[in-house]
Protein backbone atom coordinates (compact mmCIF):
# COMPACT_ATOMS: atom_id res chain seq x y z
CA UNK A 1 0.00 0.00 0.00
CA UNK A 2 2.89 2.34 0.72
CA UNK A 3 4.07 1.78 -2.87
CA UNK A 4 0.63 2.68 -4.25
CA UNK A 5 0.37 5.77 -2.07
CA UNK A 6 3.82 6.85 -3.20
CA UNK A 7 2.89 6.18 -6.81
CA UNK A 8 -0.28 8.23 -6.46
CA UNK A 9 1.66 11.04 -4.79
CA UNK A 10 4.21 11.07 -7.60
CA UNK A 11 1.47 11.18 -10.23
CA UNK A 12 2.35 7.79 -11.59
CA UNK A 13 -0.91 6.25 -10.42
CA UNK A 14 -3.91 8.22 -11.55
CA UNK A 15 -7.59 7.91 -10.84
CA UNK A 16 -10.13 8.28 -13.61
CA UNK A 17 -13.85 7.57 -13.06
CA UNK A 18 -13.14 5.49 -10.00
CA UNK A 19 -10.49 3.47 -11.79
CA UNK A 20 -6.79 3.68 -10.95
CA UNK A 21 -4.33 3.48 -13.84
CA UNK A 22 -0.57 3.53 -13.93
CA UNK A 23 1.09 5.84 -16.38
CA UNK A 24 3.35 3.06 -17.58
CA UNK A 25 6.09 5.10 -19.25
CA UNK A 26 6.42 7.46 -16.32
CA UNK A 27 6.35 4.52 -13.91
CA UNK A 28 9.16 2.86 -15.75
CA UNK A 29 11.21 6.03 -15.84
CA UNK A 30 10.62 6.85 -12.18
CA UNK A 31 11.45 3.32 -11.13
CA UNK A 32 14.63 3.51 -13.15
CA UNK A 33 15.48 6.83 -11.46
CA UNK A 34 14.89 5.24 -8.09
CA UNK A 35 17.43 2.52 -8.87
CA UNK A 36 19.90 4.94 -10.53
CA UNK A 37 19.64 3.38 -14.01
CA UNK A 38 18.08 4.30 -17.27
CA UNK A 39 15.34 1.97 -18.34
CA UNK A 40 15.38 0.66 -21.91
CA UNK A 41 13.41 2.92 -24.23
CA UNK A 42 13.33 5.67 -21.60
CA UNK A 43 13.73 8.19 -24.41
CA UNK A 44 10.85 6.74 -26.38
CA UNK A 45 8.69 9.89 -26.14
CA UNK A 46 11.62 11.84 -27.54
CA UNK A 47 12.41 9.22 -30.22
CA UNK A 48 10.61 10.94 -33.11
CA UNK A 49 12.09 14.28 -32.13
CA UNK A 50 15.56 12.82 -31.93
CA UNK A 51 15.11 11.04 -35.24
CA UNK A 52 14.01 14.27 -36.87
CA UNK A 53 16.99 16.06 -35.36
CA UNK A 54 19.34 13.34 -36.58
CA UNK A 55 17.84 13.49 -40.07
CA UNK A 56 18.19 17.26 -40.08
CA UNK A 57 21.80 16.95 -38.97
CA UNK A 58 22.49 14.49 -41.76
CA UNK A 59 20.93 16.82 -44.31
CA UNK A 60 23.00 19.67 -42.94
CA UNK A 61 26.17 17.61 -43.34
CA UNK A 62 25.22 16.69 -46.92
CA UNK A 63 24.52 20.32 -47.81
CA UNK A 64 27.70 21.50 -46.14
CA UNK A 65 29.72 18.87 -48.01
CA UNK A 66 28.09 19.79 -51.31
CA UNK A 67 28.78 23.47 -50.75
CA UNK A 68 32.37 22.69 -49.83
CA UNK A 69 32.85 20.61 -52.99
CA UNK A 70 31.21 23.30 -55.11
CA UNK A 71 33.48 25.89 -53.55
CA UNK A 72 36.51 23.72 -54.24
CA UNK A 73 35.48 23.25 -57.87
CA UNK A 74 34.82 26.95 -58.27
CA UNK A 75 38.17 27.76 -56.71
CA UNK A 76 39.90 25.30 -59.06
CA UNK A 77 38.17 26.75 -62.12
CA UNK A 78 39.05 30.23 -60.98
CA UNK A 79 42.68 29.21 -60.58
CA UNK A 80 43.11 28.77 -64.34
CA UNK A 81 45.40 31.31 -65.90
CA UNK A 82 44.29 33.69 -68.65
CA UNK A 83 43.70 32.39 -72.14
CA UNK A 84 44.68 33.83 -75.49
CA UNK A 85 45.85 35.97 -77.06
CA UNK A 86 44.89 33.75 -80.03
CA UNK A 87 41.74 31.65 -80.21
CA UNK A 88 41.60 30.69 -83.88
CA UNK A 89 43.78 29.75 -86.86
CA UNK A 90 43.17 29.05 -90.54
CA UNK A 91 43.28 25.40 -91.63
CA UNK A 92 46.85 24.15 -91.60
CA UNK A 93 46.98 23.60 -95.36
CA UNK A 94 46.21 27.28 -95.95
CA UNK A 95 49.48 28.23 -94.27
CA UNK A 96 51.69 26.99 -97.14
CA UNK A 97 50.53 27.45 -100.71
CA UNK A 98 51.84 25.67 -103.79
CA UNK A 99 53.24 28.97 -105.04
CA UNK A 100 55.18 29.51 -101.83
CA UNK A 101 56.55 25.97 -102.05
CA UNK A 102 57.82 26.50 -105.61
CA UNK A 103 61.53 26.81 -104.73
CA UNK A 104 61.33 23.43 -103.05
CA UNK A 105 58.59 21.48 -104.83
CA UNK A 106 57.24 21.70 -108.36
CA UNK A 107 54.13 19.56 -107.97
CA UNK A 108 53.30 19.31 -104.27
CA UNK A 109 50.38 17.14 -103.26
CA UNK A 110 48.75 19.02 -100.37
CA UNK A 111 46.39 16.98 -98.21
CA UNK A 112 44.51 18.27 -95.20
CA UNK A 113 44.70 15.65 -92.42
CA UNK A 114 42.53 17.76 -90.10
CA UNK A 115 42.07 21.42 -89.32
CA UNK A 116 45.39 21.50 -87.48
CA UNK A 117 47.50 19.18 -89.66
CA UNK A 118 48.60 19.25 -93.27
CA UNK A 119 50.64 16.72 -95.20
CA UNK A 120 52.56 17.85 -98.29
CA UNK A 121 53.86 14.97 -100.37
CA UNK A 122 56.25 15.18 -103.32
CA UNK A 123 55.20 15.04 -106.93
CA UNK A 124 57.02 12.92 -109.53
CA UNK A 125 59.87 15.42 -109.85
CA UNK A 126 60.06 16.36 -106.17
CA UNK A 127 62.08 15.00 -103.29
CA UNK A 128 60.66 16.67 -100.17
CA UNK A 129 57.95 15.67 -97.71
CA UNK A 130 56.49 18.25 -95.33
CA UNK A 131 54.18 17.91 -92.36
CA UNK A 132 52.73 21.06 -90.83
CA UNK A 133 51.00 21.03 -87.45
CA UNK A 134 49.30 23.85 -85.58
CA UNK A 135 48.10 24.01 -81.99
CA UNK A 136 46.19 26.59 -79.96
CA UNK A 137 47.22 25.94 -76.37
CA UNK A 138 44.68 26.45 -73.59
CA UNK A 139 45.38 27.64 -70.03
CA UNK A 140 45.83 25.25 -67.12
CA UNK A 141 45.41 25.62 -63.35
CA UNK A 142 47.89 28.25 -62.27
CA UNK A 143 49.26 28.73 -65.80
CA UNK A 144 48.29 31.05 -68.61
CA UNK A 145 47.84 29.78 -72.14
CA UNK A 146 51.09 31.49 -73.14
CA UNK A 147 53.00 29.83 -70.29
CA UNK A 148 51.52 26.47 -71.26
CA UNK A 149 52.58 26.93 -74.88
CA UNK A 150 56.11 27.83 -73.79
CA UNK A 151 56.20 24.72 -71.59
CA UNK A 152 54.99 22.55 -74.49
CA UNK A 153 57.72 23.93 -76.71
CA UNK A 154 60.37 22.97 -74.18
CA UNK A 155 59.02 19.44 -73.90
CA UNK A 156 59.15 18.70 -77.60
CA UNK A 157 62.45 17.17 -78.63
CA UNK A 158 63.45 14.19 -80.75
CA UNK A 159 66.93 15.38 -81.60
CA UNK A 160 69.47 18.12 -81.04
CA UNK A 161 67.63 21.35 -80.22
CA UNK A 162 68.81 24.82 -81.13
CA UNK A 163 66.97 28.00 -80.14
CA UNK A 164 66.48 30.48 -82.94
CA UNK A 165 66.22 34.26 -82.99
CA UNK A 166 62.60 34.38 -84.05
CA UNK A 167 60.21 34.23 -85.65
CA UNK A 168 57.34 34.80 -83.29
CA UNK A 169 58.08 34.93 -79.59
CA UNK A 170 60.51 32.02 -79.74
CA UNK A 171 61.44 29.19 -82.07
CA UNK A 172 63.36 25.95 -81.90
CA UNK A 173 65.16 23.95 -84.54
CA UNK A 174 65.62 20.22 -84.03
CA UNK A 175 68.01 18.15 -86.13
CA UNK A 176 69.70 14.76 -85.89
CA UNK A 177 73.22 13.89 -86.91
CA UNK A 178 72.10 10.48 -88.12
CA UNK A 179 69.34 12.06 -90.26
CA UNK A 180 71.00 14.87 -92.22
CA UNK A 181 68.00 15.13 -94.52
CA UNK A 182 65.54 15.91 -91.70
CA UNK A 183 64.78 19.05 -89.70
CA UNK A 184 61.91 20.28 -87.56
CA UNK A 185 61.14 23.85 -86.57
CA UNK A 186 58.54 24.81 -83.98
CA UNK A 187 57.54 28.44 -83.62
CA UNK A 188 55.55 29.91 -80.74
CA UNK A 189 53.54 33.09 -81.07
CA UNK A 190 51.59 33.77 -77.90
CA UNK A 191 49.65 30.59 -77.20
CA UNK A 192 50.01 29.24 -80.75
CA UNK A 193 52.52 26.60 -81.83
CA UNK A 194 53.32 25.96 -85.49
CA UNK A 195 55.57 23.02 -86.34
CA UNK A 196 57.14 22.27 -89.71
CA UNK A 197 58.67 18.82 -90.17
CA UNK A 198 60.73 18.56 -93.36
CA UNK A 199 62.39 15.54 -94.96
CA UNK A 200 64.38 16.02 -98.17
CA UNK A 201 65.19 12.70 -99.77
CA UNK A 202 67.98 14.19 -101.92
CA UNK A 203 69.59 16.83 -99.73
CA UNK A 204 72.61 17.06 -102.03
CA UNK A 205 70.42 18.65 -104.72
CA UNK A 206 68.25 20.70 -102.37
CA UNK A 207 68.21 24.47 -102.95
CA UNK A 208 69.43 25.06 -99.39
CA UNK A 209 70.32 23.09 -96.26
CA UNK A 210 67.31 21.25 -94.87
CA UNK A 211 67.47 23.20 -91.62
CA UNK A 212 67.32 26.52 -93.51
CA UNK A 213 64.38 25.38 -95.61
CA UNK A 214 62.47 24.25 -92.52
CA UNK A 215 63.01 27.66 -90.92
CA UNK A 216 61.75 29.46 -94.00
CA UNK A 217 58.69 27.26 -94.19
CA UNK A 218 57.90 27.97 -90.55
CA UNK A 219 58.31 31.70 -91.11
CA UNK A 220 55.99 31.61 -94.12
CA UNK A 221 53.36 29.62 -92.22
CA UNK A 222 53.52 32.07 -89.33
CA UNK A 223 52.97 35.02 -91.64
CA UNK A 224 50.10 33.30 -93.46
CA UNK A 225 48.46 32.69 -90.09
CA UNK A 226 48.53 36.48 -89.55
CA UNK A 227 50.79 36.06 -86.54
CA UNK A 228 53.68 38.41 -85.72
CA UNK A 229 56.70 37.81 -87.95
CA UNK A 230 60.30 38.26 -86.82
CA UNK A 231 61.94 41.64 -86.97
CA UNK A 232 65.39 40.12 -87.55
CA UNK A 233 66.03 38.45 -90.92
CA UNK A 234 66.19 34.70 -91.14
CA UNK A 235 68.43 32.75 -93.48
CA UNK A 236 67.13 33.35 -96.99
CA UNK A 237 66.43 30.80 -99.66
CA UNK A 238 68.28 30.97 -102.97
CA UNK A 239 66.22 32.61 -105.63
CA UNK A 240 64.54 30.14 -108.00
CA UNK A 241 65.70 30.01 -111.60
CA UNK A 242 63.56 31.82 -114.14
CA UNK A 243 62.01 29.15 -116.40
CA UNK A 244 64.05 28.46 -119.53
CA UNK A 245 66.82 30.95 -118.77
CA UNK A 246 68.97 29.39 -116.09
CA UNK A 247 69.03 32.80 -114.49
CA UNK A 248 67.76 33.70 -111.06
CA UNK A 249 64.24 35.04 -110.96
CA UNK A 250 62.97 38.03 -108.99
CA UNK A 251 64.27 38.48 -105.46
CA UNK A 252 62.13 36.56 -103.01
CA UNK A 253 61.49 36.65 -99.33
CA UNK A 254 60.49 33.33 -97.86
CA UNK A 255 59.55 30.68 -100.37
CA UNK A 256 58.57 32.42 -103.52
CA UNK A 257 57.04 35.59 -102.05
CA UNK A 258 58.30 38.40 -104.24
CA UNK A 259 59.83 41.33 -102.41
CA UNK A 260 59.07 44.68 -103.99
CA UNK A 261 62.12 46.96 -104.13
CA UNK A 262 61.95 49.90 -101.77
CA UNK A 263 60.55 53.02 -103.43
Amino acid sequence: MAFLRDAHRRGILRQSSGVYRFRHIELRNRLADTHGTTAPGADAPDGPVRRRAAAMARRTVVWATSLALLGALTATAGAYGPGGPHDGLPPACELLSAQQLAPLMQEPSIRQAGHDQCGINPGPADSATITLDTQIVQPAPGKSAVAQAAAHLRRWAGGEAQWLDGPGDEARLVTRADLPNWAKVTVRSGNVLITVDLVHHKPHIAPAPVSVMAQQLARTALRNAALPAPSAPWPSMPRPKAPGTGLEGPATGSFGIAVQPAG
